[in-house]
């Protein structure tokens, strides 16, 4: 998130810390289900990170062309 943050020049609209507190709460319950919880394992682990990263991007994405 930070090279996003640097590309609005440190003054990002409201938006961008919506979806960066939406991110790290994510972040937290996968990572809660997998070391706490027991509920998922490594691999499923990471498969939902890199489909969080993917859509994160694609929302900056057409948020760039689109905004």
């Amino acid at each position: 998130m930070l090279p996003v943050l640097i590309a609005f020049s440190l003054n990002p609209p409201l938006w961008f810390w919506f979806n960066l507190l939406f991110n790290v709460c994510l972040h937290a319950m996968i990572d809660n289900l997998k070391c706490n919880e027991l509920k998922i394992n490594l691999i499923q682990d990471q498969l939902i990170h890199l489909a969080q990263i993917l859509i994160t991007w694609i929302m900056y994405v057409l948020e760039f062309y689109l905004g």
